[in-house]
């Protein structure tokens, strides 16, 4: 016949209990594993997301760049903002619905004072169109233009990781052309 239980009894089998899980050492590896996974594994993540944007970032600019070398060499035949934008989204493939998030940009440089625009980009659709300077003409200055192409891209790791972080960023590339308005 068994002893009833009493809470003699219990407390002293979870004293013996929590002193044999206090001696035993066969689990320790397991919790630095389960301690430091977390950390490893949101720094990979936290690298594959910034490599991602670094690599939106350079394909943005690629684009800017081969749009202006087809502005200045005469092979973009329609030079407005909305061909121009045609043109960069043509070279975006990687890029989810280029058209309604790329914004253009085209900002005239006056040559008597070299007044840039604002270093802040702001993220819309402004300028007209532009007709490229191919040839030296003496005594004649020839304007210059500001392309701006921007983009607004979302994280892969929204705000899970790190708290403030915003869920996307702005993504932007510029270049100068000798140009004149139509």
């Amino acid at each position: 016949m068994s002893r009833p239980l009493t809470l003699a009894r219990l407390r002293l089998g979870l004293r013996l209990r929590a002193g044999q899980f206090r001696a035993a050492e066969s689990g320790a590896a397991a919790v630095s594993y389960v301690v430091m996974l977390p950390v490893v594994f949101g720094l990979f993540l936290l690298t594959l997301d910034s490599g991602f944007t670094a690599m939106r970032s350079a394909l943005l600019d690629r684009a800017v760049d081969i749009t202006a070398r087809s502005i200045r060499g005469g092979t973009l035949t329609d030079r407005s903002l909305g061909g121009i934008k045609t043109d960069l989204c043509s070279r975006l493939t990687f890029f989810k619905d280029c058209s309604t998030q790329l914004k253009v940009q085209l900002v005239a440089v006056p040559r008597s004072d070299f007044a840039t625009p604002a270093r802040t980009v702001a993220c819309a659709d402004q300028g007209t169109s532009l007709v490229p300077v191919r040839a030296f003409v003496a005594d004649q200055t020839n304007p210059l233009a500001v392309l701006r192409a921007c983009m607004d891209i979302t994280t892969f790791t929204p705000g899970a990781l790190i708290s403030n972080r915003p869920l996307t960023y702005s993504i932007h590339a510029e270049t100068v052309l000798a140009a004149r308005a139509p």
